[in-house]
């Protein structure tokens, strides 16, 4: 099975794309990057001085003192830093984009394989081929013990029709999950499927109307496969 994302998704990612390369593209076409003070372009050599420097002039000593000049601030060029801050922003959008792309590319659909789907009537076949030996240990021994064995030859029945228990499955969870694909009376799988439970891990024991119980319940579910078992030619409409 292939699941397509549709082309919708990829739109705003090519978007974005396009305006960080025509972003970057002005920044590079702008002209020269101030830093601090003027462009490299502009500086020139420093001319020379012409001016003829006045007569020394006699400085009285009661003068006061003047105060020295307050050195002015270095001049910033704000379209410098204005076109700096742009390209870092326009680097850090690329990055995101290609990684946005990557994750795309990764997270791509890949083809899954169909799950196997067993074929119903062998697990018919092999739970009624099977049926006289459950419906013994049925009624044999304590009810307890009768009850699990008789469980635990469902199980091994449907395991041997091709649906194993996988590695996170249990064989009672495959047995009433297999059950189930079959027109077999819900209650009857259920109540059979408890009292395996309760036989098994409960502490108390459990009585001969327990085991009766669990006798209708696999006389239900047999019905049931042999409905499914025979050919739908046959069948009653």
């Amino acid at each position: 099975m292939d699941v397509r994302a549709p082309a919708s998704r990829h739109a705003p990612v090519a978007l974005v794309l396009a305006v960080v390369l025509g972003l970057a593209m002005f920044v590079a076409g702008s002209g020269p990057v101030f830093v601090v003070g003027d462009a490299y372009e502009s500086r020139l050599e420093p001319s020379v001085s012409t001016t003829t420097p006045s007569p020394t002039s006699v400085v009285d000593p009661a003068a006061p003192t003047p105060p020295p000049p307050i050195p002015s601030p270095p001049e910033f060029a704000t379209n410098g830093w204005v076109r700096l801050i742009l390209g870092v922003l326009a680097g850090a959008l690329v990055l995101a984009v290609l990684w946005r792309l990557f994750l795309l590319w990764r997270g791509r659909p890949r083809e899954i394989p169909a799950p196997e789907v067993p074929v119903v009537e062998p697990v018919a076949e092999a739970v009624l081929d099977d049926a006289d030996e459950q419906f013994a240990a049925l009624r044999s021994g304590a009810p307890n013990n009768a009850i699990v064995t008789c469980w635990q030859r469902l199980e091994a029945a449907i395991d041997r029709a091709g649906c194993p228990a996988l590695s996170w499955e249990t064989p009672a969870e495959v047995t009433s999950a297999v059950l189930r694909r079959f027109e077999i009376d819900d209650d009857a799988i259920a109540g059979l499927a408890d009292l395996y439970r309760e036989a098994r891990f409960s502490r108390h024991a459990l009585g001969e109307a327990d085991r009766e119980r669990a006798v209708d319940a696999l006389t239900r579910i047999h019905e049931g496969l042999a409905h499914a078992r025979v050919p739908e030619a046959e069948q009653a409409p």
